[in-house]
Formats: C-alpha cells, sequence, structure tokens
C-alpha cells in the first residue's frame, strides 16, 4: 500500500526497531540528514521499514569490534537516498553481486560465526525494486560497508496540493527524543 512519507518516519520506525539488539551489543546508530529539506516518498511504510531493519541488523552483525553504525539521508538527482555504513568485515568485491542472491552467504571465514539464513539481502532488493528503486553496495574487505537505498522522490507540488497534505521532510526535527543515537 503506497502512501506518502516522511523518509524519517522510515528511519526512525528502523532505530526503535533494532533499539534492543543495539543495546544488548553495545552499538549505536548515528544518523546524519540533509540540512534542507528532503522530499516525500511513496512508499508501502512497513515493507520499506522492513528493509531498513534488516540492513541496520546486518550492520550490527558484521561489524565485528566496530560499535558505531551510521545511517545517512540525502537527496541527489530525482532521489532519496538512505544509506547504512558499518566498519566491520566488508564484503570481497568478487563476492559483491552475489549476496543478493536467495540463500547466498559470503565465504569469508568471519562470516560463518554470524547465523543466518541468506534471504536478508534478496528480500531488501526485491522491496527496493517493488518501489522503483534500486538498492547499492560499497565495501571492501576489513574496512566495512555501505548499503544505500535510492528511492524516487515524489515530485514536489505547488502550494495548492500542500494544502491537500503533500509535504516535504523539515530539515530539522521529525525523530523522537533519543531515536538519532541509539545507546
Amino acid at each position: 500500500k503506497f502512501e506518502p512519507a516522511d523518509a524519517r518516519e522510515l528511519i526512525a520506525d528502523a532505530i526503535e526497531a533494532t533499539k534492543g539488539r543495539a543495546n544488548q551489543s553495545g552499538h549505536f546508530v548515528r544518523f546524519y540528514q540533509p540540512d534542507k529539506a528532503v522530499p516525500a516518498l511513496s512508499v508501502d511504510f512497513e515493507s520499506m521499514s522492513l528493509a531498513l531493519t534488516n540492513l541496520l541488523d546486518n550492520a550490527m552483525k558484521y561489524s565485528g569490534e566496530a560499535k558505531e553504525i551510521e545511517l545517512r539521508l540525502e537527496q541527489k538527482d530525482g532521489f532519496v537516498r538512505i544509506a547504512v555504513t558499518d566498519h566491520g568485515i566488508g564484503i570481497p568485491r568478487e563476492e559483491q553481486k552475489k549476496i543478493f542472491e536467495k540463500f547466498y552467504r559470503v565465504s569469508t571465514g568471519l562470516v560463518h560465526d554470524v547465523k543466518g539464513s541468506g534471504l536478508g539481502l534478496s528480500i531488501v532488493q526485491h522491496i527496493v525494486e517493488a518501489h522503483g528503486g534500486k538498492i547499492t553496495v560499497e565495501s571492501e574487505a576489513g574496512k566495512g560497508s555501505t548499503f544505500a537505498i535510492h528511492l524516487p522522490a515524489q515530485p514536489e507540488r505547488g502550494a495548492s496540493n500542500e494544502e491537500k497534505g503533500s509535504f516535504a521532510v523539515p530539515p530539522s526535527g521529525g525523530l523522537p527524543a533519543g531515536a538519532g543515537t541509539t545507546n
């Protein structure tokens, strides 16, 4: 069910969903957002929140001893980009295209201690593509990974439409107290 959504609300929902795991493991999420407004998205809120939650959960699983996870919200070229970065074990370049395949798990020995089915990233990719977007990965073995969701921004509307419920995300605020950093 696609509806206009505030990207910051999606992010806050995903941070809240992973808060318990973060508290148990000692991870914290640092949220970076632009100074200017970010356009609304047209998303199935529950599905997109699940995709973001999965990326945050993976970042915690594969971060090794590095406990800080970065979450960035940006707008560029008609897309809203939500990126999750860990500073952990990373993914070898030759395996980066395969990680979105169902049941695929990286062959690096460090990963075998982490529980998982190998379905998470294929589900994230399916959700993002169903929204007309794409997911990208940038990673280097031993230096961490950045998974970014790129979603089409809603076209900006005139003032008369804004009065009917169209909105842009304000540059500050929008997250519940304590949602910017999870301790």
